[in-house]
C-alpha cells in the first residue's frame, strides 16, 4: 500500500520532471505535513528558474554575491560587525540575512548565483509554512464564493511573484510565523522568530513593533485599538523632524535618503510617471492592496466581530496586530515605500483573521439585515483586490520561466532560459 511519504517523494520526482504537475498533484494528493515539503521544493525550483530584469532587487543582490568570492572568515566577520553596529561598509549589504546568505554562496560553495536558489527556499518555507498553519478545513463543507475569493487573495497577497524583492517580503513572512505561533501557543521560542524578522530587513526593527505592542499589551480592549486605528487617518507628524532624527545614525539616514530626498519621495515621483501604465498595474500594486486592506478591517469592526464573542484569543491577537500596523502605517505615509510596505504587512495580518473566520464559517453568521451589510461590505473588499489579482497573474506570467512546464533543469542555462510571457510573444 503507498503511504503519504512514498506519495510524496513521487510527486518531488514529478515536479523535478514538471514542477506545474507537481502543484497539481501535491494540491491533490497530499495532506499539508507531506504538501508543505512538496511545495517548498517547487518554490526553491521556481526561484532557481525565475527571470528578472536588472533593475530588480533579485538581480542586485545576486551580482553583489560575486563580491564575496575567496572572502575570508576575518573578512566576513568584519563585515558583519559593521552592520549590527548599524555602520555598513560601503558596497556591502546592510542587512545579515544578505550578508550571510552572500558570503556562505560566493565564498564558502564558491557558486554566488546560488544566493538566490537559497533565498528562494527561505522564502519558500516561510510562505507555505504560514499557509499551512491557516488553509485547513474539512474538503467535504460547501463553500461560498467569498469564502474562495478571500482564500485566494490571501495566497497572493505577497506569493511566488514576490520574489524579485528578496528581502522585503521573506520578511513579511517571517515575522508572520512568529506572531501567529506565538499568539497561538505562547511559546517563548517564536520571540526569537519575531525577533528575527529585523535581521532580514532593517525596516522590521520598526514593522515589527505594532506587533510587539499586542504581544504586551494584548489585554487591551478592542475599542482602543480601534480607537488608534481610525484615529490614525487624521493626525500628521512632521517628516522634517523625523528625517533629522534619522540622520543621526548613519544606515538609518541612508535608508530613509533612499525614501525621501530634499523633501520629495521619489518612490512617489515614480508612481505619477507610471500614470499611464495599464490599469491592474496602475491600481494592483499598490492601491488595490491599500484600499482593500482598509475595507477589509472595516468590514469586521463595522459587522461587530472584534469582540470575545466573534473571535477568538488568536483572531483577536491577528487583527490587532492587523490595526496597529495599519496605524503605524497612516502615521508614516509622508515615506510612501514605508507606508506600503507596512500597509502589505498589515492586510496580511487583517486578512489572516478573515480567512479565519471564513473557515470557521462565523464570517456569515449573522441574521437578517447584519448578514446583508456584511455580505456587501465583504464584497466590495473582494472587488477592490480585483486588480491585484489581475496584476499577480501578469507578473507571473511575466517573471516565470517556461520551463517551470517541464524540465527545469534546462531554465539553470542561461542562454535557453525564457519566460512565459516571452514565448506567448513568440506566437502573439
Amino acid at each position: 500500500m503507498r503511504t503519504s511519504k512514498i506519495i510524496l517523494y513521487e510527486i518531488i520526482i514529478i515536479t523535478l520532471i514538471s514542477p506545474v504537475l507537481g502543484f497539481y498533484y501535491s494540491i491533490k494528493d497530499l495532506k499539508w505535513p507531506q504538501r508543505r515539503w512538496a511545495l517548498i521544493i517547487l518554490i526553491t525550483i521556481f526561484g532557481s528558474i525565475l527571470t528578472f530584469p536588472e533593475a530588480a532587487d533579485s538581480y542586485r543582490v545576486q551580482q553583489q554575491a560575486f563580491n564575496y568570492a575567496g572572502m575570508s572568515f576575518y573578512e566576513f566577520i568584519n563585515i558583519l560587525k559593521h552592520i549590527v553596529t548599524l555602520n555598513p561598509l560601503s558596497g556591502y549589504p546592510s542587512d545579515v540575512y544578505i550578508h550571510v546568505l552572500s558570503y556562505f554562496s560566493g565564498s564558502i560553495v564558491g557558486l554566488p548565483k546560488l544566493i538566490f536558489v537559497i533565498a528562494s527556499f527561505v522564502f519558500g518555507y516561510f510562505y507555505v509554512t504560514a499557509l499551512s498553519k491557516i488553509l485547513r478545513w474539512n474538503k467535504h463543507n460547501r463553500k461560498s464564493i467569498i469564502f474562495s475569493a478571500v482564500i485566494l487573495i490571501f495566497i497572493i497577497l505577497r506569493s511566488i511573484d514576490s520574489l524579485q524583492s528578496v528581502r522585503a517580503w521573506t520578511g513579511m513572512w517571517i515575522l508572520f510565523n512568529g506572531v501567529f505561533s506565538y499568539l497561538q501557543t505562547h511559546k517563548k521560542r517564536y520571540l526569537w522568530l519575531i525577533l528575527a524578522a529585523p535581521l532580514v530587513h532593517f525596516m522590521y526593527f520598526v514593522i515589527s513593533l505594532p506587533a510587539i505592542f499586542v504581544i504586551f499589551f494584548k489585554k487591551l480592549s478592542p475599542k482602543i485599538f480601534i480607537l488608534i486605528y481610525f484615529s490614525s487617518f487624521f493626525i500628521n507628524i512632521n517628516p522634517v523632524d523625523v528625517i533629522n532624527k534619522f540622520k543621526k545614525n548613519n544606515l538609518a539616514e541612508k535608508k530613509i535618503s533612499g525614501y525621501y530626498q530634499n523633501g520629495v519621495d521619489p518612490y512617489l515621483s515614480r508612481i505619477e510617471a507610471q500614470k499611464n501604465t495599464v490599469w491592474y498595474a496602475r491600481f494592483g500594486n499598490r492601491d488595490a492592496l491599500i484600499y482593500g486592506g482598509n475595507a477589509f478591517a472595516l468590514t469586521l469592526i463595522l459587522g461587530g466581530f472584534f469582540n470575545k464573542k466573534r473571535m477568538t484569543k488568536l483572531e483577536m491577537g491577528l487583527f490587532s496586530v492587523g490595526l496597529m500596523m495599519a496605524s503605524l502605517a497612516n502615521l508614516s505615509n509622508f515615506v510612501f515605500t514605508f507606508y506600503t510596505r507596512t500597509m502589505a504587512n498589515a492586510v496580511l495580518y487583517i486578512l489572516a483573521t478573515v480567512v479565519l473566520l471564513a473557515i470557521r464559517g462565523e464570517l456569515l453568521r449573522n441574521n437578517g439585515s447584519k448578514l446583508i451589510l456584511t455580505r456587501i461590505m465583504l464584497w466590495i473588499s473582494i472587488l477592490i483586490f480585483v486588480p491585484k489579482v489581475v496584476y499577480t497573474l501578469a507578473n507571473i506570467i511575466y517573471y516565470t520561466s517556461f520551463y517551470m512546464l517541464a524540465a527545469p533543469f534546462l531554465g539553470w542555462l542561461p542562454d535557453l532560459n525564457v519566460s512565459i510571457r516571452e514565448v506567448l510573444g513568440w506566437f502573439l
